[in-house]
């Protein structure tokens, strides 16, 4: 008989470490890394499906992160390439439902090298093992436009 998960525990700004990732709490320091992996030839896709645009220049996403890193639901984590040591996309935990077991991931944006890829695949592992084995949800949710191939 597999022992009970343990009760909700909300997400907290933790390092979540792989072979390919490490997730770690967004700050504005993970701007250079992430504005040279999610813009120019392709930017328009990778903004397509999140809320806010292209922030137009690395200064711009800089401020843009400052604001993300204060924010507690979304809870957002940058996505670091462990062969380059530079953020290469970033990714949130939002919508916790304590009393329902639930957590979504969404916010998701991987830059060029990581979509598509086995650091694409981590990253989302990492969320989904976190999700469940240390904060006891029963639910981990990513919802997606239809539109979204």
């Amino acid at each position: 008989m597999n022992a009970p998960h343990p009760a909700f525990s909300p997400p907290q700004r933790v390092v979540l470490e792989g072979r390919y990732v490490r997730l770690e709490p967004l700050q504005p320091h993970h701007a250079a890394g992430l504005y040279a992996a999610t813009s120019g030839e392709g930017e328009a896709d990778r903004y397509r499906w999140l809320f806010d645009s292209p922030p137009g220049s690395e200064a711009a996403l800089t401020a843009r992160l400052a604001e993300a890193a204060t924010s507690e639901d979304p809870l957002h984590f940058a996505v670091v390439n462990l062969s380059t040591g530079l953020a290469a996309g970033r990714q949130a935990l939002m919508r916790m439902v304590p009393k329902d077991g639930v957590i979504e991931i969404g916010a998701v944006q991987w830059g060029r090298g990581v979509a598509r890829t086995p650091l694409a695949t981590e990253a989302l592992y990492l969320f989904a093992r976190y999700a469940f084995e240390t904060l006891g949800n029963r639910r981990f949710e990513w919802k997606c436009n239809n539109a979204n191939l």
